[in-house]
């Protein structure tokens, strides 16, 4: 049975018991839940939380949501919902977000190669992440390989993602090189974002129809992994700066490689 499948059944047994609103923060499944906000836990259970009722109703639609927990004196338009009183909604919520609504969900996981690919390198801020993501959403780069970044299901990343995250499919378990030479096997063009003697301008990078783009850590740029194994090494042109935030040179090189056809 899965682990969907076992969340309700619990929930409509503790419904024939009588347990009501929970208010306790030491209910077993609140602390079960809770704990989802540190990353081992996540990495542990593949489970995550979601905050927000645009984000849940997403998460619905993807059909990756096991729990719900809406807090007291809210509408409820979510029949297997549990009613949290206000000090455990809070309890579960990120700080200061005062959320009325939590998921708990699960990972998603495709990992069907989509014509253009996009490839972290060791992003660690969450903002950046997130804002990445939204934009690979927006762009069509339906695959995102994670290579040792912030984890994506950080609550921070979430809400600068905008849930793109939830349309994604994201690889999150390889190295630079796995992830190169996987795409390499499929003829895929690489393409290196970087400062570097060997770098050509970015406007004058000829895109080939499957394009994997890789942009690098926020203070030392792309592995050299990356710089040894891509195909071509490209800079984006400015007047008075030399870089640009990893999270726009991102958006830039994708919003390009989509309307080059």
């Amino acid at each position: 049975m899965r682990q969907k499948d076992l969340s309700h059944l619990f929930f409509h047994l503790s419904l024939l018991l009588g347990e009501g609103m929970i208010t306790s923060i030491d209910n077993a499944g609140i602390k079960e839940a809770s704990k989802l906000k540190q990353k081992k836990y996540r990495t542990k259970t593949g489970q995550f939380l979601l905050e927000g009722y645009h984000l849940v109703d997403e998460a619905i639609a993807k059909d990756c949501v096991d729990k719900i927990y809406v807090r007291t004196g809210k509408v409820n338009r979510y029949p297997d919902s549990i009613e949290v009183s206000d000090k455990v909604m809070d309890y579960l919520c990120d700080t200061d977000s005062h959320s009325d609504i939590v998921a708990v969900c699960h990972k998603l996981s495709n990992h069907g190669l989509s014509h253009h690919v996009l490839i972290c390198d060791h992003v660690q801020d969450p903002g950046n992440l997130g804002t990445i993501l939204r934009s690979a959403y927006s762009f069509g780069f339906n695959q995102v390989v994670l290579c040792e970044c912030v984890d994506y299901l950080n609550s921070k990343v979430i809400r600068s993602s905008q849930g793109a995250f939830l349309h994604l499919d994201i690889i999150d378990d390889r190295s630079v090189s796995e992830a190169i030479n996987m795409l390499k096997k499929d003829k895929y063009q690489i393409i290196c974002s970087a400062l570097h003697q060997e770098s050509i301008e970015f406007s004058q990078l000829k895109f080939d129809e499957r394009c994997a783009i890789i942009v690098g850590n926020e203070g030392n740029g792309v592995s050299q992994d990356a710089l040894d194994n891509s195909d071509v090494i490209v800079k984006i042109e400015m007047v008075n700066f030399e870089s640009l935030n990893v999270a726009v040179a991102a958006s830039i090189m994708m919003y390009q490689a989509s309307i080059c056809k």
